[in-house]
């Protein structure tokens, strides 16, 4: 039987109410059902109310056994077993994620696949006096200049070590000089008071050069000067082993200044066939040719490129040999509004670019290529990459020096120098992986070697100011702005490091329960003591952003009965999770970390599949009494319109005049069963009896 929607429920137990769609926004009026409980076909689910299972069965499509051959049905994996692939990913398990990156790190080294350890500590091998500093290595020496605030009124003072115990002063450097170049026999001293060298490991400045100079460097087998008024000087062919008497700046090394006098040249680098030297505008105020000014952070910025003649040989500086010929500049590398030039690198076939807001990996334009004039420069992405959402990335400011300026290389790595590791409290260095790129000219990248004097938020800032591969230490070493010549430390690890995963999702929306997590350590291959496996990890957990807990207790890599689970059981859509690792025997062995692994149960819930017999009979009877006869294919119409449609309704079950609703959903329906019962004998004709309509709720 069935009726309006009024009736319900002084007589009928089922009210079907059809919700309005943006393609039905009339839907059919609300009908009320009565229900056969006792036909026999279908005796015992004539009324029934069967819930739907979550999750589906699993099948395993390939012969490689793994986590997608675990049934589904019990607690879902999230883990990682490699890291070697860089920090800057921010979500673990999405469709474009990398299993072997991860969010962000601190004094972890993660560069051995299947592997996850500490690294060495940072120590000062000597205390500076004053706050402007520069370092280079030349042959076994490491050499240290250290001046105060660039005015031609200060002076200077350049040591040099082998071994960081015992330190030389050369004598002959007068007036203030600023920076240090190196060509790998000689090291050339520039600033105000002029350009000075000598050669490494001798006690003995030679004055070469006497007019005052913005900076220097040695770079693709020249010696370059920035000279007053953006001017740029080539002094390779200066015959300064027999002066006897310093020059000036002259015609003969000149070879091109910026259009603009305000243009400062902050950076070069030589690639195979080009000379790259970057700059920046600054603001525009006087100068008096040596006085560094700091930069408009909106003002142009660009790398030009300098073609070096076939025609010219390879010349060592110092030496007697005519004037190097370089074309005149052209722009090879217009930097984006907000982001200048500050350092520049060659390494291998790549030209890197270190900028007020990072760094970027370029390749250069062949002869044949269309992407440009030969010696132009295709840019990479940021890195770290800012533009990854709420990434950890540096602050940086209008100073030239905040930005990176500095690199170094080994091996298949390159290092440079970033100022906000940890935010607002310490300094240190990024390191690339030229033998892993995520995506195109983006090597692989994490935060490496941290310098933290406590001065970071000190008058003037402390800035990493220049940087070397140091021979002493085999490793990075670079000379902080106040805080002297720091390296890694030889004989200690970091007494602890940290990594986020990145945001863990399950890859559904849904929230989720973490339920367990464990994690393996081994020993490690390398000698004792120093590289035994020794030390903890410590797991912590984060929900949808909140705070970090330990995980605790840690559920064992065995079966248990019961389980072991975490305490407390943490709920949320997102999780992350960080591992910090900590050094033992006083910081002289490190543990190595080889996975974690996350198990949580999704809390998906499914709708309900309701089975309902509906009596559609031309005349029906309810406790003795006849009602209103119905027309049992209006029934039929109305469930097969909602089914064919898929609308939506409100299925509500009811009792007795006066009472509550019983139950209720919002379900479409799935499916009909017809089951005539008997022909009609009236003029009308064709078949009454049940129809066994199939609902599924609508959940989630």
């Amino acid at each position: 039987m069935s009726g309006n929607a009024g009736d319900f429920p002084l007589t009928h137990p089922v009210l079907v109410t059809p919700l309005a769609t943006s393609n039905q926004p009339s839907p059919p009026a609300a009908r009320s059902f009565d229900v056969d409980t006792s036909f026999e076909a279908l005796r015992r689910d004539a009324q029934r109310h069967r819930t739907i299972p979550s999750q589906r069965e699993s099948i395993n499509l390939t012969d490689i056994a793994g986590e997608g051959t675990l049934n589904t049905e019990g607690l879902w994996r999230r883990g990682a077993t490699s890291w070697h692939h860089g920090a800057g990913q921010l979500y673990v398990d999405r469709k474009d994620s990398d299993e072997w990156r991860f969010y962000k790190s601190v004094g972890i080294d993660c560069w051995t696949e299947n592997q996850l350890s500490l690294l060495p500590d940072t120590k000062q091998q000597l205390a500076s006096v004053w706050n402007w500093t520069s370092l280079v290595a030349c042959g076994s020496y490491v050499y240290f200049m250290e001046s105060n605030d660039p005015v031609p009124a200060n002076f200077s003072q350049v040591r040099f070590t082998q071994d960081y115990v015992t330190w030389q002063q050369p004598t002959g450097l007068s007036g203030h000089v600023s920076f240090l170049a190196t060509d790998g026999a000689n090291v050339y001293a520039a600033g105000g008071g002029g350009v000075f060298y000598t050669a490494a490991g001798t006690g003995t400045w030679t004055y070469i050069i006497s007019t005052g100079v913005q900076n220097i460097w040695y770079v693709a087998d020249r010696l370059i000067v920035v000279g007053p008024n953006a001017t740029l000087y080539d002094l390779t062919s200066i015959n300064a082993v027999n002066n006897t008497s310093p020059q000036a700046l002259s015609p003969t090394g000149f070879f091109d200044q910026h259009i603009n006098p305000y243009w400062f040249w902050s950076a070069a680098a030589g690639g195979n066939s080009e000379l790259y030297i970057g700059g920046y505008l600054t603001v525009p105020t006087p100068t008096d040719g040596y006085t560094l000014n700091y930069p408009v952070i909106t003002a142009p910025s660009a790398v030009y490129k300098y073609t070096i003649s076939n025609t010219n040989s390879t010349q060592q500086a110092l030496q007697s040999v005519p004037s190097i010929n370089l074309a005149p500049g052209t722009i090879a590398l217009p930097l984006e509004n907000g982001e200048i030039c500050t350092g520049l690198f060659a390494y291998l076939n790549y030209i890197f670019v270190g900028t007020s807001l990072g760094v970027r990996c370029c390749r250069t334009v062949s002869a044949n290529d269309p992407s440009g004039d030969a010696g132009d420069l295709i840019a990479g992405q940021l890195i770290p990459n800012l533009l990854q959402p709420l990434q950890q990335g540096g602050v940086f400011s209008e100073n030239e020096f905040q930005g990176v300026c500095n690199f170094t290389s080994f091996n298949r790595y390159v290092w440079f120098t970033y100022q906000n590791v940890i935010p607002n409290v310490a300094y240190g260095l990024v390191r690339m992986d030229m033998g892993t790129f995520t995506s195109e000219l983006t090597p692989a990248y994490a935060f490496d070697l941290v310098f933290n004097t406590n001065n970071y938020a000190s008058a003037g800032g402390e800035v990493v100011k220049s940087m070397c591969w140091c021979p002493i230490t085999n490793g990075p070493a670079v000379a902080l702005s106040q805080g002297g010549v720091w390296t890694q430390d030889p004989e200690h690890y970091v007494a602890s490091g940290t990594l986020t995963s990145g945001r863990i999702t399950y890859g559904i929306p849904d929230q989720k329960l973490a339920a367990q997590a464990n994690y393996n350590t081994r020993p490690n291959d390398g000698a004792a003591p120093y590289e035994a496996g020794a030390g903890t990890v410590t797991m912590y957990l984060s929900a949808d952003g909140a705070a970090y807990a330990a995980m605790s207790p840690l559920a064992p890599n065995v079966q248990a009965n019961p389980p072991v689970l975490l305490s407390p059981l943490t709920q949320g859509e997102e999780f992350d999770v960080e591992v910090t690792l900590t050094a033992a025997n006083n910081r002289t062995q490190r543990p190595f970390l080889s996975r974690w692994t996350v198990k949580a149960l999704p809390q998906v819930v499914s709708g309900v599949e309701i089975t309902l017999v509906v009596r559609s009979f031309r005349y029906n009877e309810i406790n003795g009494a006849m009602v209103i006869p119905n027309e049992p294919y209006d029934d039929y119409a109305f469930f097969e319109n909602l089914r064919l449609a898929q609308t939506p309704c409100y299925y509500q079950e009811g009792s007795a005049a006066g009472e509550s609703v019983q139950y209720e959903a919002v379900v479409v329906v799935e499916a009909i069963d017809w089951l005539p019962f008997r022909q009609r004998d009236d003029v009308e004709g064709g078949f009454e009896g049940d129809i066994v309509v199939s609902f599924k709720s609508i959940v989630g």
